[in-house]
């Protein structure tokens, strides 16, 4: 997990076939903006200084669980060009026939992993319902939406939230497409993660 972490924060999803990212557990979250242009703000002297567009994407993060009632934050960073954070989900009631989980102690079956599909920002405010799925027409591929309540759902929100605030002071702000994610599968794990974040600045021409 460490040479992951020093691969330029680019962390390596484990968005697994077989996992219901609705499920109960803790993820780490990689969001970075387009082209990796650093919209967020800068570092000095080993302090990060946020910009108008970084204050946005720190407060509109900080009240994520304002909108989802069952997610909470743990540890986490603006970058100049990047966010780094621990999401929790944490629902209560079954999802769909998934069972709650152990938050931070989810043991995972072996597997294949594939790249996180973000979609589009399309959604101008934050919102817990994901679109109707487009009636498929031929010669195309039906985009079937992310489920409501899924980590796709939230970070998709989130992103369109600090999207709408940010163009009010650049136009040109801009999200890659794709988000990264890993499914903390201990305690152990979760400290470390926690611990690489609050480095972040600290480390960051390295």
């Amino acid at each position: 997990m460490n040479e992951k972490f020093r691969n330029k924060y680019r962390i390596k999803s484990s968005r697994l076939p077989h996992w219901d990212y609705r499920r109960n557990a803790a993820y780490f979250i990689t969001i970075c903006t387009r082209y990796r242009e650093n919209f967020f703000g800068e570092i000095s002297n080993g302090t990060m200084h946020l910009s108008g567009i970084g204050e946005i994407a720190e407060d509109l993060w900080v009240k994520i669980p304002e909108h989802f009632s069952y997610v909470s934050n743990d540890e986490f960073i603006v970058m100049p060009d990047h966010i780094h954070g621990i999401i929790i989900i944490d629902n209560h009631d079954t999802l769909s026939g998934c069972e709650p989980a152990s938050v931070v102690e989810t043991v995972l079956d072996g597997g294949p992993i594939s790249p996180v599909e973000m979609l589009h920002a399309t959604s101008l405010q934050f919102r817990q319902q994901s679109q109707p799925h487009q009636q498929s027409q031929p010669g195309k591929k039906t985009l079937h939406p992310p489920k409501t309540g899924s980590l796709s759902v939230i970070i998709r929100s989130y992103k369109s939230a600090v999207t709408k605030k940010a163009r009010e002071i650049n136009l040109q702000f801009a999200w890659q497409d794709r988000f990264y994610d890993h499914i903390i599968r201990d305690n152990g794990s979760f400290e470390r993660i926690a611990y690489y974040i609050k480095m972040n600045v600290v480390n960051w021409r390295n």
